[in-house]
């Protein structure tokens, strides 16, 4: 084997760093940055997730106004915009759903009767908090924040469903088991939803989340082609030289 040289004859030292990237360079340089998808895209998944969002929420409206109670609260809009717009995640963001929203109600009912608001009309109707509303409602979101951090579980609509709790505008009643079945049918609404073949198609495609996923989804191997053939060429040199 004949090492390469230079114009003059002279021969040339090979190393390792000259045949490719070396991984610590690799590790250390971060992933690539990553382009958003196109306007024409990014406006096809808007309007999807406008028509699919403002249809889920609205059948959940509807049922509601048949059994007579109030489904639509503000904790369901961040919920469906989670798990529609963010489906990289569908299976972790639903346990993260169902125990932020199981742990917030648990801590909102809890924080009523520890500071004996279980019949306290809302701060709407008095106009104002009280001071006990306003001990309950900070603990109750710090209780929540607390369990959910212990369990991995992130999910920050959960906090506004102690808010509604605690300030009595979802109190124990009929507004709170319309609270309650309106989350169940906007996540398990929202997670079959964003598992179908057109939201995978028609949407994920102008997602910022889709290229990222698909980024992060592509194999990074240790050691690549041009670090193998040059931790090879110091080797074979040397056998090289050996023969000599």
């Amino acid at each position: 084997m004949t090492t390469p040289a230079d114009k003059n004859g002279r021969a040339l030292q090979l190393h390792p760093e000259a045949s490719g990237p070396s991984h610590e360079n690799t590790r250390h340089n971060g992933p690539p940055s990553r382009r958003p998808p196109s306007f024409k895209a990014r406006l096809s998944a808007g309007s999807r997730l406008l028509l699919l969002s403002a249809a889920l929420l609205a059948a959940n409206g509807f049922i509601g106004h048949g059994i007579g109670w109030i489904l639509l609260t503000t904790t369901l809009g961040p919920t469906a915009y989670l798990l529609l717009a963010h489906p990289e995640r569908t299976g972790p963001r639903v346990r993260d759903a169902v125990m932020g929203h199981t742990a917030a109600t648990a801590c909102g009912l809890a924080c009523l009767a520890a500071f004996g608001l279980w019949n306290q009309p809302s701060g709407l109707e008095q106009h104002h908090d009280t001071l006990p509303q306003i001990g309950a409602q900070a603990l109750a979101v710090g209780a929540t924040l607390f369990i959910l951090t212990l369990f991995c579980a992130h999910h920050p609509p959960a906090a506004a469903t102690g808010l509604l709790i605690t300030s009595g505008i979802t109190r124990p009643g009929p507004l709170l088991y319309g609270m309650l079945t309106g989350l169940a049918i906007v996540i398990c609404g929202s997670a079959l939803l964003a598992k179908t073949r057109w939201h995978r198609r028609r949407i994920r495609p102008g997602l910022l989340t889709s290229s990222s996923e698909s980024a992060e989804g592509q194999p990074s191997p240790e050691v690549t082609a041009p670090e193998r053939g040059a931790a090879s060429t110091p080797r074979s040199q040397g056998s090289s030289h050996e023969r000599a």
